[in-house]
């Protein structure tokens, strides 16, 4: 990196030196980190190759300019952003919030479980972070579109959703009651179209954001008994792509993250087979997430699969 290019008069204390930073800070800077402060003056500007400035004071201003970036690259990488995650009062939703508020973002959850999303909520606040939370059940269009307008009242913009809500219930298909097969559905095909046509039309007007959707490998590699699961998460990879095509215009991303086993609370002492296979903790999949939705704003890692090294998928179905 060509450090002279940048350095502008020589100045008498710290905030002179953050004053005389062109607004380019740095080439290789992700576009996640908060800009340089708008009284920078322009590259190329007045000031370069001032008289009197010693090649002394040329490398100390370097060194004061390699510091100032060193800070920029310790800055959490969600710091003023609005993340509204659905399904937040526990498992995966739990995880990403309390990823997402680590890395400075502010939030807004919503659950159908009004007293575990109270005991997040309070959990998180206890910590420093700000959050808004609403008991919401994503199926029902009404409660979502009061959400998305107490969280553009109280924020005035969403930066980024997770629709991670959803709900599972199995059975032969022969046996399967349409009472439960409406629930699945509705909870996380339903349930992603309308949050995300609330946050899409707030993304377009703000000038783009991201929609990060919780898919399954159960879009992949179905399993017997669990149509209502499989044709949902089918139908949101598929919901995916297509709100991807229809954001490109308007500088909005949306991907799928598709999970394996993950150790979410209805898995642990269940005794079913398939929850003693090989499992991930939630963590890793909110550690994931958070890497899809920092990526630099034109770049989009449409789909990640992510299941433990030892669980059967490939050769699975």
């Amino acid at each position: 990196m060509r450090f002279g290019s940048r350095i502008r008069r020589r100045t008498k204390n710290e905030d002179d030196v953050r004053n005389s930073m062109t607004n380019e800070i740095c080439d290789d800077r992700s576009e996640t980190l908060a800009p340089p402060s708008p009284a920078l003056p322009p590259p190329g500007g007045e000031g370069r190759g001032t008289a009197g400035v010693d090649a002394g004071s040329e490398r100390q201003s370097t060194r004061k300019f390699i510091f100032f970036c060193k800070t920029f690259d310790t800055m959490k990488k969600l710091a003023g952003k609005v993340a509204v995650i659905t399904g937040a009062n526990q498992g995966i939703g739990k995880a990403i919030a309390r990823a997402f508020a680590a890395e400075g973002a502010r939030l807004a959850l919503c659950a159908r479980s009004a007293e575990k999303l109270a005991q997040t909520t309070a959990e998180l606040k206890s910590a420093g972070v700000e959050v808004f939370s609403q008991p919401v059940d994503v199926t029902e269009e009404a409660a979502v579109d009061r959400f998305f307008a107490a969280v553009l009242e109280r924020f005035g913009r969403v930066d980024i959703l997770v629709n991670n809500a959803g709900a599972f219930d199995g059975g032969r298909i022969d046996e399967l009651p349409l009472s439960a097969w409406n629930n699945v559905v509705g909870s996380c095909l339903t349930g992603t179209f309308l949050c995300s046509r609330r946050a899409f039309a707030a993304m377009k007007d703000q000038g783009g954001g991201r929609i990060l959707n919780i898919g399954s490998i159960s879009a992949q590699r179905p399993r017997e008994g669990s149509a209502a699961y499989v044709a949902a998460k089918f139908g949101v990879w598929g919901l995916t792509q297509a709100t991807a095509l229809d954001g490109r215009p308007f500088g909005i991303a949306c991907s799928c993250l598709h999970p394996g086993n993950v150790l979410v609370e209805r898995r642990v002492d269940s005794g079913q087979a398939s929850d003693a296979e090989p499992m991930m903790a939630v963590e890793t999949i909110a550690e994931v997430a958070l890497t899809m939705v920092t990526l630099p704003a034109h770049v989009n890692m449409l789909e990640s699969i992510v299941l433990p090294v030892e669980q059967v998928y490939l050769g699975r179905g």
